[in-house]
């Protein structure tokens, strides 16, 4: 009997303005909500808020 792979969820990619949407909702709800309506990680919410602090900071 072969051993059976774990499986795992196929990467997603997220355009910009899902991601801007998101963390409106985010900012709105707070972000543990946010994450579990829009079946998310937190963590991917707040890298997310800071890759877009740091865009409007450089530019």
């Amino acid at each position: 009997m072969k051993p059976s792979k774990p499986t795992t969820k196929p990467y997603t990619r997220r355009s910009e303005s899902y991601k801007a949407e998101a963390l409106k909702l985010a900012d709105r709800i707070g972000y543990t909500e946010a994450a579990r309506q829009l079946g998310l990680h937190e963590s991917q919410l707040y890298g997310w808020r800071a890759k877009q602090s740091h865009q409007q900071t450089v530019s």
